[in-house]
């Protein structure tokens, strides 16, 4: 499965932004923050860099890969928690 292919199962936005100023690329899901495992009690806010899209997408799968998304996480009522897969590619 592509990092593209689990934005579309998922239905949330994947974020590509362009900093032209620093001459890199920032990739990440929109609203999502990362949880090491299920019980882990910490959320980090991961995302990719990188000097083009695909860079940058690359960077933020090796990140995310094998780990909890957990999306809204501070709503009672929107907080959701995805397994991202462990062969998760960028493209």
């Amino acid at each position: 499965m592509s990092l593209l292919d689990l934005a579309g199962f998922l239905d949330i936005p994947l974020s590509i932004v362009h900093y032209p100023n620093q001459g890199r690329f920032s990739c990440s899901f929109k609203c999502a923050e990362v949880k090491e495992h299920k019980e882990h009690p910490i959320l980090s806010s991961e995302y990719g860099n990188g000097r083009f899209p695909e860079m940058a997408m690359k960077d933020y799968v090796s990140k995310i890969r094998g780990k909890l998304l957990v999306f809204n996480a501070t709503s009672r009522y929107l907080r959701r928690e995805y397994l991202v897969p462990k062969n998760l590619r960028a493209a």
